[in-house]
């Protein structure tokens, strides 16, 4: 009983995951954003290393506009260090680690079931040899 709660439970939480996790590309594509990692301490004291940097698809444009005081950028949005953890999944350990082991093990389990449901056969002792 307390298993298929439980069980029920990590569904719903892997369906609020996948959904989340679809909108989220969504939005990033209807809004052409685009994400940078920060390496070095090139641009600092605005952007420092390790921060992740959330822009449109098109260049960065800092300076003065040609004819006038005003800055020209673009919209902006940095979160400060969390372009360490997106650094990190470009390493092939890391990859394979929480990429590929889970989508292997997810692989496994499913096609376990999948040969256990199909070669099942519930009428089996009223067949005559």
């Amino acid at each position: 009983m307390i298993v298929k709660f439980f069980s029920s439970i990590l569904w719903l939480v892997a369906i609020v995951f996948i959904i989340t996790g679809i909108y989220g590309l969504s939005l990033f594509q209807a809004r052409d954003l685009q994400l940078y990692s920060i390496s070095d301490n090139a641009a600092s004291p605005a952007l420092h290393s390790g921060d992740l940097v959330i822009s449109n698809k098109f260049p960065i444009q800092a300076g003065k506009a040609p004819e006038s005081k005003q800055i020209a950028t673009n919209k902006i949005v940095i979160i400060p260090s969390a372009g360490y953890a997106f650094s990190l999944l470009h390493r092939p350990s890391v990859l394979i680690t929480f990429v590929y082991l889970p989508a292997l093990i997810v692989l496994t389990v499913e096609l376990k079931r999948l040969i256990k449901h199909y070669t099942y056969k519930p009428y089996k002792f009223f067949l005559k040899p």
